[in-house]
Protein backbone atom coordinates (compact mmCIF):
# COMPACT_ATOMS: atom_id res chain seq x y z
CA UNK A 1 0.00 0.00 0.00
CA UNK A 2 2.84 2.42 0.84
CA UNK A 3 4.58 1.59 -2.42
CA UNK A 4 1.41 2.31 -4.41
CA UNK A 5 0.97 5.68 -2.69
CA UNK A 6 4.63 6.56 -3.40
CA UNK A 7 4.23 5.67 -7.09
CA UNK A 8 1.14 7.86 -7.35
CA UNK A 9 2.98 10.81 -5.74
CA UNK A 10 5.88 10.36 -8.16
CA UNK A 11 3.49 10.22 -11.09
CA UNK A 12 1.69 13.36 -9.95
CA UNK A 13 4.99 15.12 -9.41
CA UNK A 14 6.10 14.18 -12.93
CA UNK A 15 2.88 15.58 -14.38
CA UNK A 16 3.37 18.81 -12.42
CA UNK A 17 6.93 19.14 -13.74
CA UNK A 18 5.73 18.56 -17.30
CA UNK A 19 2.99 21.14 -16.87
CA UNK A 20 5.49 23.66 -15.50
CA UNK A 21 7.79 23.00 -18.46
CA UNK A 22 4.88 23.61 -20.86
CA UNK A 23 3.97 26.82 -19.07
CA UNK A 24 7.57 27.99 -19.36
CA UNK A 25 7.69 27.08 -23.06
CA UNK A 26 4.38 28.66 -24.14
CA UNK A 27 5.22 32.26 -23.12
CA UNK A 28 8.60 31.89 -24.80
CA UNK A 29 6.98 30.62 -27.99
CA UNK A 30 4.39 33.37 -27.90
CA UNK A 31 7.11 35.95 -27.24
CA UNK A 32 9.21 34.65 -30.14
CA UNK A 33 6.20 34.67 -32.44
CA UNK A 34 5.25 38.22 -31.43
CA UNK A 35 8.81 39.41 -31.85
CA UNK A 36 9.01 37.79 -35.30
CA UNK A 37 5.78 39.45 -36.42
CA UNK A 38 7.01 42.79 -35.08
CA UNK A 39 10.28 42.53 -36.94
CA UNK A 40 8.51 41.52 -40.15
CA UNK A 41 6.14 44.48 -39.84
CA UNK A 42 9.02 46.92 -39.27
CA UNK A 43 11.91 45.73 -41.42
CA UNK A 44 10.44 42.91 -43.45
CA UNK A 45 11.21 42.55 -47.12
CA UNK A 46 7.77 44.02 -47.81
CA UNK A 47 5.80 43.83 -51.02
CA UNK A 48 6.95 44.90 -54.44
CA UNK A 49 7.23 48.53 -55.39
CA UNK A 50 3.68 48.75 -56.73
CA UNK A 51 2.10 46.44 -54.16
CA UNK A 52 0.23 47.99 -51.27
CA UNK A 53 0.89 45.02 -49.01
CA UNK A 54 -1.08 43.83 -46.04
CA UNK A 55 -2.78 46.18 -43.64
CA UNK A 56 -0.36 47.50 -41.05
CA UNK A 57 2.73 46.01 -42.70
CA UNK A 58 5.57 48.47 -43.18
CA UNK A 59 7.69 48.39 -46.31
CA UNK A 60 9.93 50.61 -48.37
CA UNK A 61 9.24 52.13 -51.79
CA UNK A 62 12.30 51.34 -53.90
CA UNK A 63 11.94 54.28 -56.27
CA UNK A 64 11.72 56.79 -53.41
CA UNK A 65 15.36 56.14 -52.57
CA UNK A 66 16.39 57.80 -55.84
CA UNK A 67 14.83 61.11 -54.74
CA UNK A 68 17.88 62.43 -52.93
CA UNK A 69 15.99 65.35 -51.38
CA UNK A 70 14.00 62.88 -49.27
CA UNK A 71 17.05 61.53 -47.48
CA UNK A 72 16.65 57.98 -46.20
CA UNK A 73 12.92 57.10 -46.37
CA UNK A 74 11.76 54.82 -43.54
CA UNK A 75 9.42 51.85 -44.04
CA UNK A 76 5.77 52.93 -43.99
CA UNK A 77 2.41 51.21 -44.13
CA UNK A 78 0.32 51.25 -47.31
CA UNK A 79 -1.97 53.87 -45.81
CA UNK A 80 0.94 56.08 -44.81
CA UNK A 81 2.46 55.88 -48.30
CA UNK A 82 -0.89 56.84 -49.81
CA UNK A 83 -1.34 59.79 -47.47
CA UNK A 84 2.23 60.89 -48.13
CA UNK A 85 1.74 60.76 -51.91
CA UNK A 86 -1.56 62.64 -51.91
CA UNK A 87 -0.32 65.41 -49.60
CA UNK A 88 2.87 65.80 -51.61
CA UNK A 89 0.98 66.03 -54.91
CA UNK A 90 -1.48 68.56 -53.50
CA UNK A 91 1.39 70.58 -52.05
CA UNK A 92 3.28 70.69 -55.34
CA UNK A 93 0.23 71.92 -57.23
CA UNK A 94 -0.55 74.64 -54.72
CA UNK A 95 3.02 75.94 -54.50
CA UNK A 96 3.18 75.95 -58.31
CA UNK A 97 0.08 78.12 -58.50
CA UNK A 98 1.14 80.36 -55.64
CA UNK A 99 4.57 80.97 -57.19
CA UNK A 100 2.97 81.84 -60.50
CA UNK A 101 1.64 85.14 -59.09
CA UNK A 102 5.15 86.22 -58.14
CA UNK A 103 6.90 85.41 -61.41
CA UNK A 104 4.00 86.76 -63.49
CA UNK A 105 3.52 90.00 -61.55
CA UNK A 106 4.62 92.17 -64.46
CA UNK A 107 2.11 90.58 -66.83
CA UNK A 108 -0.63 90.80 -64.18
CA UNK A 109 -0.02 94.51 -63.70
CA UNK A 110 -0.04 95.11 -67.43
CA UNK A 111 -3.22 93.15 -68.21
CA UNK A 112 -5.24 94.49 -65.25
CA UNK A 113 -3.78 98.02 -65.37
CA UNK A 114 -2.47 97.95 -61.82
CA UNK A 115 -0.13 100.81 -61.05
CA UNK A 116 3.10 100.40 -59.11
CA UNK A 117 1.58 102.37 -56.25
CA UNK A 118 -1.42 100.05 -55.93
CA UNK A 119 0.32 96.72 -56.37
CA UNK A 120 1.59 96.76 -52.78
CA UNK A 121 -1.95 97.18 -51.48
CA UNK A 122 -3.15 94.31 -53.67
CA UNK A 123 -0.46 92.00 -52.31
CA UNK A 124 -1.19 93.07 -48.71
CA UNK A 125 -4.92 92.35 -49.07
CA UNK A 126 -4.24 88.97 -50.64
CA UNK A 127 -1.89 87.99 -47.82
CA UNK A 128 -4.55 88.82 -45.22
CA UNK A 129 -6.16 85.57 -46.26
CA UNK A 130 -3.58 83.81 -44.10
CA UNK A 131 -5.27 85.17 -40.96
CA UNK A 132 -8.65 83.78 -42.01
CA UNK A 133 -6.99 80.42 -42.71
CA UNK A 134 -6.56 79.99 -38.97
CA UNK A 135 -10.29 80.42 -38.42
CA UNK A 136 -11.17 78.10 -41.29
CA UNK A 137 -8.85 75.40 -39.96
CA UNK A 138 -10.81 75.36 -36.70
CA UNK A 139 -13.81 74.06 -38.63
CA UNK A 140 -11.90 70.79 -39.09
CA UNK A 141 -12.62 69.91 -35.46
CA UNK A 142 -16.33 70.05 -36.22
CA UNK A 143 -16.55 68.63 -39.74
CA UNK A 144 -13.46 66.44 -39.80
CA UNK A 145 -9.98 67.03 -41.16
CA UNK A 146 -10.31 64.88 -44.27
CA UNK A 147 -13.47 66.63 -45.59
CA UNK A 148 -12.00 70.04 -44.80
CA UNK A 149 -8.73 69.13 -46.51
CA UNK A 150 -10.66 68.20 -49.66
CA UNK A 151 -12.65 71.44 -49.39
CA UNK A 152 -9.48 73.52 -49.19
CA UNK A 153 -7.85 71.77 -52.16
CA UNK A 154 -10.97 72.15 -54.31
CA UNK A 155 -11.52 75.70 -53.06
CA UNK A 156 -7.99 76.74 -53.93
CA UNK A 157 -8.27 75.19 -57.41
CA UNK A 158 -11.62 76.90 -58.00
CA UNK A 159 -10.44 80.34 -56.87
CA UNK A 160 -7.31 80.03 -59.00
CA UNK A 161 -9.39 79.08 -62.02
CA UNK A 162 -11.79 81.98 -61.53
CA UNK A 163 -8.79 84.31 -61.16
CA UNK A 164 -7.81 83.49 -64.74
CA UNK A 165 -11.10 85.08 -65.84
CA UNK A 166 -10.51 88.29 -63.88
CA UNK A 167 -11.04 91.47 -65.89
CA UNK A 168 -10.29 94.08 -63.24
CA UNK A 169 -8.28 94.73 -60.12
CA UNK A 170 -11.08 94.01 -57.62
CA UNK A 171 -11.99 90.67 -59.14
CA UNK A 172 -8.38 89.53 -59.11
CA UNK A 173 -7.75 90.68 -55.55
CA UNK A 174 -10.88 89.10 -54.07
CA UNK A 175 -10.35 85.74 -55.77
CA UNK A 176 -6.71 85.58 -54.74
CA UNK A 177 -7.65 86.51 -51.19
CA UNK A 178 -9.81 83.39 -50.91
CA UNK A 179 -7.23 81.32 -52.78
CA UNK A 180 -4.60 82.33 -50.22
CA UNK A 181 -7.00 81.45 -47.40
CA UNK A 182 -7.65 77.97 -48.80
CA UNK A 183 -3.97 77.45 -49.54
CA UNK A 184 -2.75 78.07 -46.00
CA UNK A 185 -5.65 76.16 -44.48
CA UNK A 186 -4.58 73.21 -46.60
CA UNK A 187 -1.02 73.64 -45.33
CA UNK A 188 -2.15 73.58 -41.69
CA UNK A 189 -4.44 70.58 -42.15
CA UNK A 190 -1.76 68.68 -44.08
CA UNK A 191 0.64 68.98 -41.16
CA UNK A 192 -2.07 67.89 -38.74
CA UNK A 193 -2.88 64.91 -40.97
CA UNK A 194 0.77 63.87 -40.95
CA UNK A 195 0.90 64.09 -37.16
CA UNK A 196 -2.19 61.88 -36.91
CA UNK A 197 -1.34 59.31 -39.58
CA UNK A 198 2.38 58.80 -38.91
CA UNK A 199 3.95 57.33 -35.81
CA UNK A 200 6.60 59.04 -33.74
CA UNK A 201 9.54 57.47 -35.56
CA UNK A 202 8.45 58.55 -39.06
CA UNK A 203 6.56 61.77 -38.32
CA UNK A 204 9.52 64.12 -38.60
CA UNK A 205 10.67 62.61 -41.89
CA UNK A 206 7.17 62.87 -43.35
CA UNK A 207 6.84 66.57 -42.53
CA UNK A 208 10.25 67.36 -44.00
CA UNK A 209 9.71 65.19 -47.09
CA UNK A 210 6.33 66.73 -47.94
CA UNK A 211 7.79 70.21 -47.52
CA UNK A 212 10.74 69.31 -49.75
CA UNK A 213 8.47 67.97 -52.49
CA UNK A 214 6.31 71.09 -52.30
CA UNK A 215 9.37 73.12 -53.31
CA UNK A 216 9.43 71.16 -56.58
CA UNK A 217 6.16 72.87 -57.51
CA UNK A 218 7.81 76.28 -57.21
CA UNK A 219 10.82 75.14 -59.19
CA UNK A 220 8.68 73.76 -62.01
CA UNK A 221 6.73 77.01 -62.16
CA UNK A 222 9.92 79.06 -62.59
CA UNK A 223 11.35 76.67 -65.19
CA UNK A 224 8.17 76.46 -67.25
CA UNK A 225 7.41 80.18 -67.01
CA UNK A 226 10.82 81.09 -68.44
CA UNK A 227 10.20 80.06 -72.06
CA UNK A 228 6.44 80.78 -72.17
CA UNK A 229 6.09 83.79 -69.86
CA UNK A 230 6.62 86.31 -72.63
CA UNK A 231 3.66 85.04 -74.66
Amino acid sequence: GDAQVLDEERGQGGEDDAANDCEDFIPKAQSSSSELKYRESIIGDGPDDDDDGADGQKYEKKWVKYLLILGNPPPLTARQWKVFGLLSLAGMMTTYDDTLKSVGLEQIQSSLHISDGNVSYVIAIIRLGVLFAILLSLAADRFGRRPMLLVTICGFALMSGVTALATNLYWFTSMQFFAKMFLHTEYLLSNVSILEEFDTGTRGWAVGAVSALCVIGSGLCIIIYGPIGTY
